[in-house]
């Protein structure tokens, strides 16, 4: 008996610990509520517009802010639009919507809201050129007051240097957070 205790205990222990890793899918009308709001918050007109989710998103902090990262147009009527989370991918996977608008006044609009001269990026703040690429092979360091590892992974989206990516082993099991230091070197923390 008390060794069954102990193994429920066990499992209710790593339930619990487990708990907060695990993604969740957004019911859709708190999606829609979050996506209309990053859509408001990079001024796109959404009076007339019809918001057509491409695929479920899935946020392992519902409560994550989201932000538009790209806009395209797709044809006459509608647009695609590229949604993340704020903190560049820690707590949600990047998704996309199809933005469908009745009023092409609006339509255009939005697409001029966003080539607007307020829009464009200014050289300093420009994207650096990334350091590691997605795919690539890197050295991933690990260091700590008393020890320093390093050991082969490799990188699940590209970055410049300071930038924080998402790695994984070779055997890709484990997937983590890393910092690019330098060309093909990312640095990780215990």
């Amino acid at each position: 008996m008390k060794r069954l205790a102990q193994l429920l205990l066990l499992v209710l222990l790593t339930a619990c610990l487990s708990y907060g890793a695990v993604a969740s899918k957004p019911d859709a009308a708190f999606a829609m509520q979050r996506v209309t709001a990053a859509l408001q918050a990079a001024n796109i007109p959404l009076h007339s517009a019809h918001i057509q989710f491409l695929a479920t998103p899935v946020l392992k902090n519902p409560l994550a802010p989201l932000a538009v990262a790209a806009i395209r147009r797709r044809d006459a009527e509608s647009a695609v639009v590229r949604l993340q989370c704020r903190n560049g991918g820690r707590d949600c996977l990047p998704f996309y919507v199809l933005l469908h608008w009745d009023r092409p006044m609006e339509r255009e609009a939005a697409f001029d809201e966003l080539n607007s001269p307020a829009r464009i990026v200014p050289a300093a703040h420009a994207p650096q050129k990334p350091l590691v690429r997605a795919g690539q092979r890197a050295t991933l360091l690990l260091q700590s007051n008393a020890m320093r590892v390093s050991t082969p992974i490799i990188c699940l989206q590209s970055g410049g240097r300071g930038q924080e990516i998402r790695v994984t082993s070779l055997d890709r099991k484990k997937i983590a957070f890393a910092q690019v230091v330098e060309p093909g070197i990312v640095k990780g923390r215990f």
